[in-house]
């Protein structure tokens, strides 16, 4: 299918806000900003260390865990994320291969690969390291796109917008 004009601009399909998305399932492909929240907002994946502030053992194994959701999940690109004390905040591409999954299957994968992780390292159980599910949104247009990168940014040099 060829992209939708509008003006002098090609709008691809996946930016067109009149695709109805299957929203019950997630399983939508396209651009999604996804939030994943530690327990009772807890600040586990970040501590203070000899350069100030870093990234705690925890946060470590969720950032290498990160990088392997593309391996776990094939379709599906990682563009920009951050870890900051109580969340994870990223930015997926999700094609419509079937085997990248609905989002929450790409989460899903991520908590579990994280979990055996956890225990491999000795850090103790993963039961309680994420909240329940997670902050899912499907990005609709390369304009809010560009909003959640500048949140990611931010939240890289300790500004995080509210």
């Amino acid at each position: 299918m060829a992209p939708r004009t509008a003006g002098l601009r090609a709008v691809p399909p996946e930016w067109d806000r009149r695709v109805a998305p299957s929203w019950s399932a997630g399983a939508y492909p396209g651009v999604w900003g996804v939030t994943l929240w530690t327990t009772d907002r807890a600040p586990l994946l970040m501590g203070l260390g000899e350069q100030g502030i870093d990234l705690s053992s925890l946060g470590r194994l969720v950032e290498r865990c990160w990088h392997d959701v593309t391996r776990r999940s094939p379709g599906v690109i990682l563009d920009e994320y951050v870890i900051l004390p109580d969340r994870l905040r990223a930015v997926l591409h999700i094609s419509g291969d079937r085997r990248s999954g609905a989002i929450g299957r790409v989460v899903a994968r991520f908590k579990t690969a994280l979990a055996r992780a956890v225990q491999v390292a000795g850090l103790g159980t993963a039961d309680r390291i994420w909240e329940e599910g997670f902050d899912g949104h499907l990005v609709q247009g390369p304009d809010e796109l560009v909003l959640w990168r500048r949140r990611i940014r931010a939240g890289r040099e300790g500004l995080v917008p509210r």
